[in-house]
């Protein structure tokens, strides 16, 4: 009874990660909570109070920020480089 869906599950993990970097796909992992609380206030009509609310906001909170791609850094002028490398001053 559980051999179908883990082997759907290990396929579409498997086929997820051909596709994006692992750290995105790992992050889809960490949605799952929220999924499962919504999921139970949508079909089992579990209360969905302010601290599941709080809790949800701040896991797709972290998610965001661990998605966010790095800033570029400027490209710096070759002055400096000279002088790092020891170079006479004049």
């Amino acid at each position: 009874m559980t051999l179908g869906p883990m082997g759907v599950c290990y396929l579409t993990w498997f086929a997820t990660l051909r596709r994006l970097p692992p750290a995105t796909a790992a992050m889809g992992t960490v949605i799952v909570p929220v999924m499962g609380v919504i999921g139970a206030a949508a079909l089992l009509g579990e209360p969905l109070g302010l601290r599941e609310l709080i809790a949800m906001t701040l896991t797709l909170g972290g998610v965001t920020l661990a998605l966010r791609r790095p800033a570029r850094r400027p490209e710096r002028s070759g002055t400096g480089r000279d002088h790092k490398r020891g170079a006479a001053r004049t």
